[in-house]
C-alpha cells in the first residue's frame, strides 16, 4: 500500500470514528427518571460549558446526560454521607464512560466537598431538588 493511500485510509477511519462518537453522544440518554438514583461521579474541567457559559472550577456545578440546564441536584457520597447542592450547566459524562456507570461529572469545587480529588471517582446518590 502506498503512503498516500495509507493517509487517506487513516483520515477516513478518524472521520468515521468522529461521526460514530457524535452519534453515540446523542443516542445514549440518561436512563433514570426516578430520584434518588445511584452511580459513579467524577470531576471535570473544561473551557466552556454546553450552555455557552465559561467553566468555573470554583462553582458548584455538574454535567449530566440531560438537557434540563439550571436544575439543582443534591449529590451525596455513598461512602462518606457528605452532600453538595449543584446546578446542572453542562452535558456529560461521555457516552463510553456513562456506559461504565458514570452518571455525573462534578466541578472540582463540588467534588472536593464530598470526596478527595485524588480519588477521581466516587459512588454517589443523586436527588433532584424541587423548585
Amino acid at each position: 500500500m502506498n503512503p498516500t493511500r495509507s493517509v487517506v485510509c487513516l483520515l477516513l477511519l478518524v472521520c468515521l470514528y468522529a461521526a460514530f462518537d457524535a452519534l453515540m453522544e446523542r443516542l445514549i440518554p440518561l436512563p433514570f427518571t426516578a430520584y434518588p438514583t445511584k452511580g459513579i461521579a467524577s470531576f471535570y474541567t473544561e473551557q466552556m460549558t454546553s450552555t455557552g457559559a465559561a467553566f468555573k472550577n470554583d462553582a458548584l456545578t455538574c454535567a449530566l446526560r440531560r438537557k434540563d440546564y439550571g436544575t439543582r441536584y443534591n449529590v451525596c457520597s455513598v461512602q462518606s454521607g457528605k452532600c453538595v447542592a449543584v446546578v446542572h450547566n453542562d452535558w456529560g459524562p461521555r457516552w463510553y464512560l456513562f456506559l461504565r456507570g458514570r452518571i455525573i461529572d462534578l466541578s472540582p469545587a463540588a467534588f472536593r466537598q464530598i470526596g478527595d480529588l485524588d480519588q477521581g471517582l466516587i459512588e454517589v446518590r443523586i436527588e433532584k431538588i424541587p423548585k
